[in-house]
């Protein structure tokens, strides 16, 4: 049986290379992994590129999503050559929802105490590096973080409708904090 290849897409505040302790293990043990690189710009163009870097990998193919990339690949999942979603700690919105409206259903993290919402963007202050996502890093990611300086996002994450049906059998892992 031919093992699927395996596209992870990253939460915000995040890039693709978070997922490179975990691609190169699954590469060891024959698997095609990548890790969608995407602008944040819009949950729709997200899904776009990903869909694109599913075209980068051989068939069949599941799709990893953390925290905002639940949300990417949800849409992704509709892509006929999916055939599974894996959720980390992710959103998973339905046809109804977008990112914000799902998490307004759960306490606010402490990340969203650090930013500001300015030209259409949610923009992470300096202090939100600190105070808010440096508990959860590794030293490597630090380095890398900081130097990203003020990192940004669009308000808006709606994904016009386009939503995996989930017919391809979805899996989750849930952080308890």
């Amino acid at each position: 049986m031919t093992k699927p290849s395996i596209v992870f897409c990253d939460g915000l505040w995040a890039d693709s290379s978070c997922f490179s302790k975990l691609i190169i293990p699954l590469q060891a043990e024959g698997y095609e992994c990548v890790a969608a690189h995407y602008g944040l710009n819009s949950t729709a163009e997200d899904v776009a590129l990903t869909k694109a870097t599913i075209g980068r990998v051989s068939s069949p193919v599941i799709l990893v999503g953390h925290s905002y990339g639940g949300s990417v690949i949800t849409g992704a999942g509709t892509d006929d050559r999916v055939v599974g979603l894996v959720y980390i700690c992710a959103l998973a919105p339905d046809a109804d929802e977008t990112s914000q409206t799902q998490q307004s259903n759960f306490p606010r993290t402490a990340v969203f105490s650090h930013i500001d919402v300015k030209d259409g963007r949610i923009w992470l202050l300096p202090d939100g590096i600190d105070n808010a996502l440096l508990s959860a890093c590794q030293f490597e990611s630090e380095l890398l973080l900081r130097s990203y300086g003020q990192l940004s996002l669009p308000f808006d994450s709606r994904l016009s409708g386009v939503y995996s049906d989930r017919h391809v059998g979805p899996w989750a892992l849930f952080e308890k904090s």
